[in-house]
């Protein structure tokens, strides 16, 4: 999970987190905060396994920790969330290298699933 890791020490990750923490640390349920994140991500890769999809364990995690990147920006300026996530993610991604890098096709998976 090197490359889940390496998304989450993101400096553009952290912001956004961060934001979003702020902005619903007084919210009782449904915070977007990492238990959220990681329930998404279990229930994902049980789901895929049952279907026999065989997806790689890191492009599940990557697309589940990244899903709701985008939500500060919904809050603020009212922009779908899956819209600014895309754009913040593909960022994110696309900056990326070496042992931490996806492959195009892993991007677009990402991608396609935050969307």
């Amino acid at each position: 999970m090197d490359r889940v890791n390496a998304i989450w020490n993101h400096p553009l990750y952290q912001e956004y987190y961060r934001r979003l923490e702020r902005m619903e640390e007084s919210r009782t349920f449904c915070r977007h905060q990492m238990p959220h994140l990681l329930d998404v991500a279990r229930i994902a890769r049980i789901r895929s396994l049952e279907d026999g999809m065989e997806l790689d364990a890191d492009v599940i995690y990557a697309a589940a920790i990244l899903h709701d990147i985008g939500k500060s920006l919904q809050y603020e300026e009212k922009i779908p969330h899956e819209t600014a996530g895309v754009r913040i993610a593909g960022e994110i991604l696309d900056s990326l290298d070496g042992e931490a890098a996806f492959t195009e096709e892993e991007k677009r998976m990402i991608l396609t699933a935050i969307r």
